[in-house]
């Protein structure tokens, strides 16, 4: 038993080199700023806008993507705690319990950068027709989502530039939904 244990240990201790030098990237949650996500209400005829609110709370300024491409994750729970429905996007967590969250694929890096000052918020707003359909209850009962919404800076990105941060945001927003009357 010992040893899958210690081979899991070296594996996630390589998985960071492992996929610097495949053009991928693992980042932990970042301490120095807080993100928060709010979700517009949505008709048949007008999707959900998301907005995620970035706030710096470092004693320098930050630099992120004007528009990042966001990858998520729905989960429902259920008694025994949450199970995931869906996931997609190029930015991904690595575990359900694992706070590493792994960049698998192109997050905009070539778009103009955005300065966040010390103490200053910054709003995303983006709509993501792909998780729509997928915040519906899953019976006639009603069911409990929630929707987390992952960016992280590639490894390039943030080895280029000391000001983007090297960590990952991951705001989430869980809602109570139920299946509609006809």
């Amino acid at each position: 038993m010992r040893l899958p244990l210690a081979l899991l240990g070296v594996l996630l201790c390589a998985l960071p080199a492992m996929a610097q030098g495949s053009g991928h990237g693992v980042a932990v949650l970042c301490e120095q700023t807080s993100a928060l996500l709010d979700v517009s209400a949505s008709t048949r005829a007008e999707p959900r806008e998301y907005t995620v609110s970035v706030t710096n709370h470092s004693s320098r300024a930050i630099l992120v993507p004007r528009t990042p491409i966001f990858g998520w994750r729905i989960e429902s729970e259920e008694a025994h705690g949450w199970r995931l429905r869906a996931e997609g996007g190029p930015v991904r967590r690595i575990h359900a319990k694992d706070e590493h969250i792994a960049v698998t694929g192109e997050t905009q890096d070539g778009s103009e950068l955005v300065e966040i000052a010390p103490s200053a918020t910054y709003r995303w707003k983006s709509s993501l027709p792909q998780v729509d359909p997928l915040l519906l209850p899953a019976s006639e009962e009603s069911t409990t989502l929630k929707l987390t919404l992952f960016w992280a800076a590639s490894p390039g990105l943030a080895r280029s530039n000391r000001a983007v941060p090297p960590c990952a945001l991951a705001p989430e927003w869980t809602v109570t939904v139920q299946k509609q009357a006809r």
